[in-house]
C-alpha cells in the first residue's frame, strides 16, 4: 500500500474525526463538510479559483486517488460544495464513475461512515461513553441494506471503539449487565 501524503492524511483524519463525532448523516448532504469549512479546520490558505480547486491541490485529490487505488470507501464524498451540496466532478472522475452518479455516491458515503478507518489515522485514545453515544446520530449502526434480502448492517468503527471502551484492565471484555 502506497504511503499517504501528509496533507492527504490530514484531510482523512479530519473526516474520520467528524464521523466519530456523528456529524455526518448519510441521507442529509447538508450535514457534510464544505470545501471552505475543511480549509478553515485544516488552517489552509486559498490556492486556486475557489475552495474546491484549492483543497484539491492541497491533498484532496491525492487522498481520493489513494483511496481509489486501495479500493477503500470513497470518503472524500463527504466534502461537498455548499451551494448544491454535491461533491465536485473530480470525485466521480477519480473513481471512474459518471459525473453526478448520486446512487453510487450515496452508497460510498454510507460505506465510508461505517468503515473502520483506524489503521489509517491516529487512533490511540480510548473513546468516551459520550463519543460512543454520538454514533447513533449517523444512523449507520443497525441500518437495513437491500442486497437480495434485508440484512442488519453493523458499523465496524463503532464496534471497534466500543470494544476499546468496555475492555477491562485485564484486557477482557466485560458485559455491564
Amino acid at each position: 500500500m502506497k504511503t499517504l501524503a501528509p496533507e492527504a492524511k490530514a484531510i482523512l483524519q479530519l473526516l474520520v474525526n467528524r464521523i466519530r463525532e456523528g456529524c455526518f448523516l448519510p441521507d442529509d448532504a447538508k450535514s457534510f463538510m464544505g470545501y471552505g469549512e475543511a480549509h478553515r479546520e485544516l488552517g489552509l490558505e486559498v490556492r486556486g479559483f475557489h475552495w474546491g480547486s484549492s483543497l484539491r491541490r492541497q491533498g484532496l485529490e491525492s487522498l481520493a486517488v489513494w483511496i481509489h487505488e486501495n479500493e477503500l470507501p470513497a470518503i472524500t464524498g463527504l466534502i461537498v460544495d455548499q451551494k448544491d451540496f454535491r461533491p465536485g466532478d473530480g470525485y466521480f472522475e477519480v473513481n471512474d464513475r459518471p459525473i453526478g452518479d448520486s446512487r453510487w455516491w450515496s452508497d460510498e458515503v454510507r460505506k465510508a461512515i461505517a468503515f473502520d478507518w483506524s489503521p489509517f489515522v491516529e487512533d490511540d485514545s480510548t473513546p468516551s461513553l459520550d463519543e460512543l453515544e454520538r454514533f447513533t446520530q449517523a444512523v449507520v449502526e443497525g441500518a437495513l441494506s437491500t442486497i437480495p434480502a434485508e440484512v442488519r448492517s453493523r458499523c465496524e468503527a463503532l464496534r471497534k471503539r466500543a470494544r476499546q471502551y468496555y475492555r477491562s484492565p485485564d484486557g477482557k471484555l466485560r458485559c455491564e449487565i
